[in-house]
């Protein structure tokens, strides 16, 4: 639950706003430049749009798919 209000509080829409295309991409980048910075170089990111024309509402569904956390083994300069 803790993993997915910091993932979460990423995200800069919050219900109610308007939905902006920009601001959606900008969010999932941020996403997934927070699993890469915590060393989940492979992370998957699926999003899903789910709009309500009469509503005139969309729902986002992000499944994040965090996969293998990557690991330095060794530095060697040469």
């Amino acid at each position: 639950l803790q993993n997915k209000e910091k993932y979460r509080s990423l995200y800069l829409i919050e219900p109610g706003e308007r939905f902006d295309d920009a601001k959606h991409a900008h969010s999932i980048k941020k996403i997934k430049d927070h699993l890469h910075a915590d060393g989940f170089l492979n992370a998957q990111i699926a999003v899903q749009l789910d709009e309500d024309p009469i509503m005139r509402t969309k729902n986002v569904d992000i499944t994040i798919k965090k996969g293998k956390k990557v690991t330095i083994k060794n530095v060697s300069l040469k």
